[in-house]
């Protein structure tokens, strides 16, 4: 069978390309090595390797020098075994397919488990009550170590915004907020996914204050991870933020105090944009009309501007303006940061400024500002030929500032200094969880399930379970589907006296003829977790298989029953195993059975009742037959050839037979064959002999109704 299924696995497209890639391989070799010798093949093989890269893309064409396409030689690459070839394999049933024989509960396996169920919650749109927690969820997990997200990130992004999609009005604002941890925790790794983020940056539905500024966190946390290199997607970004100036009818004008500091970082990309941005700062800068606060803000950020790119086609603008804003006698703050503009300007401009510098100087005199220290020193080395350009410092965005306060601060509680978080495992609160009570009613034995799986999940030493703890506690799927994940991670690190303790408690449980089948397969699936990853549970095999019959999970308790038989040898269990075998549908492995123990154990005394579970009539006629023989006609034999007979379709041994027993005294055979007699009288299409056996049956037997509708 695993021989079959290995063969099923195999892609034949995959399959015929491996082929073809062998042949074409060895042809080529050959040519080589017989035209050119060793060497050149083996430098064949070198340049194969180093186009192997290419040979994936799948592209068959490459471009010429003049712009033509040629055909591409097929590259050769390493043989592959399409029988071993490995590939990334997904979880099924909560357990990765590529792991047999080995142990996978690991803290990479619990993040992969973890990531998963929560994001099928995010894809499935009837659980939007749940979608902002298993949001929380994933930033939590993905918080103490960056490149743990790095495999989800093309499935989370996605999810994150589809959950958006589908969120209740007034229900943006908190996943654009997750999707600023996010980046602020990718980083650079969220590069390839920026597409559909950018998206979100329409100018022409900017909903909600709150709303812009938690757009504008997360073009800040774009640039803080991009390190400002925003490529394509600043044209995106910058009509959003524009927008944002430009429709803000605020009194204290808050969306624009927001954004002006998100165009600061943005401003060494703004090479090719200022006509775009200047003129709508350079209109903020009118003190009669804007708040101090926002044209304080304003200066900085052009600052910022004239500091990171070359503004000489704006130059006279702005030293203009910010002459009239000097003109108009304005605070001390104003003032400073108007002339430390100025100084910007200077330092960029080097020679060209010496057209402004009169002006400039009128109107400090006049307005009394005798004397501005750093305006004089720039002044004096522009015309000493010293003034060199600064580097302008980088602006720092609100995420950056709190991350820096977070570090100065120290490790966050629970993690350590390499970011991997550290708990102890709370055994009393364990304990306290999996103790247990007789409960009166399924409701309360589900109750105890639910508050234990959370107990495990809120302890767990993995950090991707412990995340999930708060949603499992509301989200009942969940829990389920985390309880074995939960149970092993805790288990591993229980000492040796609560392993057992535990153990005991769940075989308490088990033992309650009133616990509800759930319970009793939850305890299944986790012996099973366990067996899978290596570690066995210590409960006895013939209690699990009795689990399993009590809840009716056959597949399981013909498990159980072929280790037990595996272990023990008891050949009690042979019937058990036939008739398992034969519920499933396994007809072959009955039989099989049945043969083995014919092999092994040839006196072993052979059961009628085997060979009926098989449905090998024959066999077991033969045996009744031998019985008679042996002992005598009885009321089990004779009912028993009966039986095979007819299920043989023998009718003419079996007509003598009927013939012989209603001709005699014996009322207990002729009711117990009367049924019997009535579907063979059918099958031969004899309606007299149908209408003889009916009158016997009993007149409350379902088979009389049924006979008397047919001959009706």
């Amino acid at each position: 069978m695993r021989t079959i299924g290995a063969l099923g696995a195999i892609d034949p497209h995959r399959f015929k390309d491996a082929i073809s890639d062998t042949t074409d391989t060895a042809v080529t070799n050959a040519k080589a090595t017989s035209s050119t010798g060793g060497t050149n093949a083996n430098a064949g093989s070198i340049v194969n390797k180093g186009g192997e890269g290419t040979h994936r893309t799948g592209n068959p064409h490459v471009r010429k020098a003049d712009g033509k396409l040629k055909k591409k030689k097929k590259q050769q690459r390493p043989q592959q075994n399409v029988m071993t070839e490995k590939q990334m394999e997904p979880l099924v049933g909560g357990i990765p397919t590529d792991s047999y024989g080995t142990t996978f509960s690991n803290d990479g396996y619990y993040t992969q488990l973890s990531v998963n169920a929560l994001l099928r919650i995010l894809e499935n749109t009837n659980d939007t009550t749940f979608h902002r927690e298993a949001v929380e969820a994933l930033n939590h997990m993905f918080a103490p170590v960056q490149n743990a997200c790095a495999p989800f990130l093309d499935r989370v992004v996605p999810a994150i915004l589809l959950a958006m999609d589908v969120a209740p009005a007034g229900g943006s604002e908190f996943y654009i907020s997750a999707l600023v941890r996010l980046v602020s925790i990718a980083r650079q790794l969220v590069r390839p996914f920026l597409e559909p983020i950018f998206k979100l940056f329409s100018a022409e539905s900017l909903g909600s204050e709150r709303q812009q500024s938690t757009s504008i966190g997360l073009i800040e946390a774009l640039a803080e991870a991009l390190s400002g290199d925003f490529g394509p997607h600043i044209a995106t970004v910058l009509p959003f933020l524009m927008a944002i100036i430009d429709r803000d009818s605020s009194e204290l004008h808050q969306p624009t105090l927001r954004a002006l500091p998100a165009l600061q970082i943005l401003s060494p990309s703004l090479e090719g944009y200022l006509f775009l941005v200047m003129p709508r700062l350079i209109g903020l800068l009118d003190i009669a009309i804007t708040p101090i606060a926002v044209v304080e803000e304003t200066l900085r950020c052009i600052a910022s501007i004239v500091g990171a790119v070359n503004c000489g086609s704006f130059s006279s603008r702005i030293v203009l303006t910010l002459v009239r804003l000097l003109q108009c006698s304005p605070p001390l703050e104003l003032q400073t940061a108007a002339i430390d503009v100025l100084c910007t300007m200077m330092e960029q401009l080097q020679d060209e400024f010496v057209l402004f510098m009169p002006t400039i100087k009128l109107v400090m005199s006049k307005r009394g500002i005798d004397e501005h220290a750093r305006y004089e020193r720039y002044s004096r080395l522009l015309f000493m030929g010293r003034l060199v350009p600064k580097e302008p410092p980088r602006a720092q965005s609100r995420i950056q500032g709190d991350a820096a306060q977070a570090a100065a601060a120290g490790p966050a509680l629970g993690h350590s200094g390499d970011g991997l978080a550290k708990q102890e495992v709370g055994v009393m609160q364990l304990r306290r969880a999996w103790t247990s009570k007789p409960q009166k009613s399924k409701d309360g034995w589900m109750r105890w399930l639910h508050a234990f799986t959370y107990e495990l999940l809120e302890q767990s030493p993995s950090p991707a379970l412990r995340a999930c703890s708060s949603l499992a506690n509301k989200h009942s799927p969940l829990s389920k589907e985390l309880f074995n994940a939960a149970f092993v991670s805790c288990w591993t690190v229980l000492p040796g006296q609560y392993q057992q303790e535990i153990i005991a408690s769940l075989q308490n449980v088990a033992s309650n003829m009133d616990v509800p089948a759930d319970i009793l397969q939850t305890i299944l699936g986790l012996a099973g977790f366990m067996e899978r990853d290596e570690k066995q549970i210590p409960i006895d095999l013939k209690r699990l298989g009795d689990y399993a019959y009590r809840c009716h999970a056959l597949a399981k308790e013909l498990h159980y029953k072929e280790a037990e038989w595996t272990l023990e040898k008891n050949y009690d269990t042979i019937e058990k195993l036939i008739e398992l075998n034969q519920s499933l549908d396994l007809h072959d492995s009955a039989i099989g059975m049945l043969e083995y123990v014919r092999k092994e154990q040839p006196d072993v005394q052979e059961s009628v009742i085997w060979y009926q579970r098989l449905q090998q009539w024959d066999k077991a006629l033969e045996i009744f037959q031998r019985q008679e023989a042996e002992r005598g006609p009885s009321f089990q034999t004779t009912r028993g050839q009966i039986r095979c007979l007819f299920e043989m379709s023998d009718w003419e041994t079996l007509v003598p037979i009927f013939e012989r027993i209603w001709s005699g005294n014996d009322q207990k055979l002729q009711l117990a064959s009367a049924s019997i007699g009535m579907s063979m009288a059918w099958a031969m299409g004899d309606i007299d002999r149908m209408e003889f056996y009916l009158s016997a049956l009993p007149n409350k037997s379902r088979d009389k109704s049924f006979c008397k509708a047919l001959l009706a």
